[in-house]
């Protein structure tokens, strides 16, 4: 199976589901075909086409599963705290704005949401 077939069968089964348990259902999908990635950059995607069509949950389950599978990855914390800002949760914003600085101390976007939020909180 390839990997392109493999993300759309993800997300047709992820939408069948709600965009819920996703670990679950990528082992599901691994267990079919073993040592394939579901790619960063297309959950990255998946997660804010969601988000900016209105499914803010299913979103952020998207990308909260991305920082699963992408630890790492500083523009998967970015997106995700995105999310949460647009969910009006800035608190966990602010928090993965941190992790995703951390990650990558030059993320302008994280550099300036920080700073955001931080005046918000005076």
């Amino acid at each position: 199976m390839e990997n392109g077939k493999t993300f759309e069968e993800f997300n047709v089964l992820a939408r069948s589901r709600g965009y819920k348990d996703l670990p679950l259902l990528a082992a599901e999908l691994r267990s079919k075909a073993p040592g394939v990635k579901i790619d960063e950059w297309k959950l990255n995607n998946l997660g804010l086409q969601l988000l900016f069509k209105g499914k803010v949950t299913e979103g952020l389950n998207v990308l909260s599963f991305a920082t699963i599978l992408y630890p790492n990855s500083a523009n998967a914390f970015d997106s995700l705290a995105e999310g949460y800002l647009l969910n009006n949760n800035k608190d966990l914003a602010f928090k993965n704005f941190e992790i995703s600085l951390k990650l990558d101390s030059n993320n302008q976007n994280a550099i300036d949401r920080l700073q955001q939020l931080k005046k918000a909180k005076r």
